[in-house]
């Protein structure tokens, strides 16, 4: 994995059996958990601010955060 990862001229194959290793390991499956708990406590940090645009966006930015295709 460490080989595929630290080779320039890594293929796109190589690249996917590193995604399904990280995937038959659970890290995926745990980095979207972390992710989505993250998101949450943003979001409950930003109730004490005065309903604004600002706040709008910020609450935006958490959810793009999680939502967004990488």
């Amino acid at each position: 994995m460490m080989k595929i990862i630290w080779n320039d001229k890594a293929t796109q194959k190589d690249v996917l059996q590193v995604i399904d290793i990280f995937r038959d390991l659970g890290s995926i499956s745990y980095a979207q958990n972390k992710l989505e708990d993250y998101r949450k406590r943003a979001k409950v940090c930003l109730r004490v601010l005065k309903e604004s645009e600002s706040k709008k966006l910020l609450v935006a930015l958490a959810d793009y955060s999680v939502t967004r295709a990488y």
